[in-house]
C-alpha cells in the first residue's frame, strides 16, 4: 500500500546569501509517494519517493524518519541542479 502527498521545499535561486540579506525564495511543491514496508521494498523500512526528480528515493524507519529523509535529498538534488545551471525535471 501506497499514499501520496506533497513536499515544499524553498531555495535561493541566486544561491547561498548572508541570513540578514532579504532574499526572494523559489518555492517548490513536489508530490511524493510513500510506501508501507513490505517484502518488495524493504521488510522493515517505509520508502518514499519522488516522481519528478529521477533516482529521488529514500528508506527510513518511521513515515516521519522517512519524510525528513526525503526533503533533505530532494533539497540536496534541487540545489545541485541551480548551482550547476542544469533545467529542473518539473515546472
Amino acid at each position: 500500500m501506497h499514499n501520496m502527498a506533497f513536499l515544499m521545499l524553498q531555495f535561493d535561486p541566486e544561491g547561498i546569501r548572508l541570513k540578514w540579506e532579504r532574499v526572494k525564495m523559489k518555492a517548490y511543491k513536489l508530490q511524493f509517494v510513500m510506501y508501507n514496508p513490505s517484502e518488495s521494498t524493504e521488510p522493515d523500512k517505509y520508502m518514499a519517493e519522488i516522481p519528478a526528480l529521477p533516482g529521488c528515493r529514500v528508506w527510513g524507519d518511521t513515515p516521519e524518519d522517512t519524510i525528513d529523509i526525503l526533503q533533505d535529498v530532494a533539497a540536496g538534488i534541487i540545489e545541485t541542479h541551480i548551482e550547476r545551471g542544469y533545467d529542473l525535471p518539473f515546472p
